[in-house]
């Protein structure tokens, strides 16, 4: 998952602000306690200023900061990781992990049942993240996330977990 995406060439250096790091490390654990109780399975992630690689069909959310803090986000996912996540998140069986399936999911074929659980697990991780990042934000920090287009905004900062 990219939480804010652009090219390597207008990211050239990959050391995070305190703010940022701080942010992105909300992020992190909140992603991996969310999805390691979905699971039912330890899940950890590392934050990584290398950009995967873009594609026409991934997802894309806007999150944006209110409250406390203020500010904008965009999470990028290939749409093969959002089925993923949503099959996780609605206790389905991963049928790549089983190797039932050599079809690599693409925009045509996530169900609107995943997008939505998609969603709904992103909020989750927002949720905790907002409770997480107010201490050090000085006050109670609300994120709003919704689906969105890839932005049009160059990024201060590319973080991939």
């Amino acid at each position: 998952m990219t939480d804010i995406t652009d090219s390597p060439a207008k990211n050239p250096n990959p050391e995070l602000r305190p703010e940022l790091r701080n942010w992105c490390e909300a992020w992190k654990n909140c992603f991996q306690n969310v999805l390691s109780q979905v699971s039912g399975l330890p899940n950890t992630f590392e934050i990584s200023p290398q950009p995967l690689p873009t594609a026409d069909a991934d997802i894309w959310y806007t999150v944006v900061a209110g409250g406390a803090a203020h500010g904008e986000m965009t999470l990028r996912l290939p749409v093969a990781s959002g089925t993923r996540l949503a099959q996780k998140f609605l206790g389905e069986t991963d049928p790549h992990a089983s190797g039932a399936t050599t079809e690599t999911p693409s925009a045509e074929n996530i169900t609107a049942e995943n997008k939505e659980a998609l969603e709904e697990l992103l909020r989750q991780i927002a949720g905790l993240a907002a409770t997480a990042l107010a201490p050090t934000a000085g006050g109670e920090v609300q994120l709003h996330l919704s689906a969105s287009a890839a932005p049009s905004w160059s990024s201060d900062a590319i973080v991939c977990l």
